[in-house]
């Protein structure tokens, strides 16, 4: 009894934000550190650009770095009882788990990429010397995380006497942008679309075998982690299983009808980076 007491209390929904925000912030660092990588890489050998076109290469390495916590968010309906001698339902929910994981890592291809050929575009037009990159590099790791773009910015204006209002003269279509916050995003979204899944297949199977649906409501929890703040207002709101809340932004005022928090058909206002939880019951 105490520790249902505890899975349905306010306490419960922070502590499990406050590990899922951890666990995707990890998750999300160590893509951040391979794009870096890879950034590094061109530079040092810029001769050679194949990495920009292997394709494959990236969509392997990046559903390695992402499978773990994908599948982990399946675990408890992959290990349940309703399904744990049913093959065929056993493979449906893996072939869902790995149709989250591709969304993800196509995605977190198409990031990495744009940023590997804006530094092709850079190293093509501007001279970033490999040893004053890296003495750079080692200079700012002291104080913190280096940008890879500022740091290549910086090197190539000192290097070609390129003043700051003029700016790299790169072409529009080659951008660059991180990738930690996006696929920090990411995985936030697919941990509450998988937990919804989860919930809707129980219910499902549940009817089969002669029973009644396990779930039948659901609660907004607002938990007061990631960018939360403006979902306040939301707290404790319920509505039927298969219905949607009316979520309401309360610094912009946008209105959503959003499945659980994070859901994709929402607007980003309220979708993005969202760290509420779901109380199924």
């Amino acid at each position: 009894m105490r520790s249902l007491k505890l899975k349905h209390s306010r306490q419960y929904y922070i502590n499990k934000a406050e590990y899922n925000r951890f666990t995707n912030k990890q998750a999300a660092y160590q893509i951040q550190l391979y794009n870096d990588n890879l950034v590094d890489d061109m530079v040092e050998n810029q001769n050679n650009v194949e990495v920009i076109n292997n394709q494959s290469m990236l969509f392997a390495d990046l559903t390695a770095l992402n499978k773990p916590i994908v599948y982990a968010n399946y675990s408890s309906i992959m290990n349940s009882s309703l399904i744990n001698n049913n093959q065929f339902q056993q493979m449906l929910i893996r072939n869902k788990a790995n149709e989250d994981l591709n969304k993800i890592v196509e995605q977190e291809v198409t990031r990495i990429s744009d940023n590997l050929r804006y530094v092709e575009q850079v190293l093509g037009k501007y001279n970033i010397p490999v040893d004053f990159y890296q003495r750079q590099m080692r200079k700012q790791q002291k104080t913190g995380r280096v940008h890879r773009k500022e740091l290549l910015e910086s090197i190539a204006m000192q290097a070609d006497k390129v003043s700051r209002s003029e700016g790299l003269n790169i072409p529009k279509p080659f951008s660059y942008r991180n990738p930690d916050v996006m696929a920090e995003n990411l995985l936030r979204e697919q941990k509450m679309v998988s937990e919804n899944n989860i919930v809707l297949e129980k219910n499902r199977l549940s009817v089969a075998n002669g029973g009644e649906e396990i779930y039948t409501m659901k609660e907004w929890v607002w938990t007061g982690r990631g960018q939360t703040t403006r979902h306040r207002s939301n707290n404790g709101q319920v509505v039927s299983i298969n219905d949607k809340f009316l979520i309401r932004n309360d610094k912009t005022g946008a209105l959503d009808y959003m499945r659980y928090p994070h859901d994709p058909i929402g607007s980003f206002s309220n979708s993005g980076i969202c760290y509420c939880e779901c109380r199924y019951f």
